[in-house]
């Protein structure tokens, strides 16, 4: 049986759940979340405005929680190693 592709007929790709289109991009979100949320939890105590702000913005940057993050990385990556492995498309069979 065949994993389902990553790439349409025309050479589009198509939308990933919780990946992103390169591996650099999502360790950035990542970066990014997970900064965002230790300054979220980091800052809690003393004041309740940062952690109000910087909550939803590690939300968003990890696409969820955590777990969501860390199945978007190996979705990313499978999905690479999908595209490296794939056979050409029909139009370059042609050629």
């Amino acid at each position: 049986m065949r994993a389902p592709s990553c790439v349409t007929n025309s050479g589009n790709l198509m939308q990933l759940v919780f990946g992103n289109r390169t591996l650099l991009l999502h360790l950035a979100r990542g970066v990014g979340g997970f900064a965002a949320l230790a300054g979220s939890l980091g800052t809690m105590n003393s004041s309740l405005l940062p952690s109000l702000l910087l909550m939803p913005l590690s939300l968003y940057l990890l696409k969820g929680c955590p777990v969501c993050w860390t199945i978007g990385l190996f979705e990313t990556v499978a999905m690479r190693i999908h595209e490296k492995h794939s056979l050409p498309s029909d139009d370059m069979r042609a050629s």
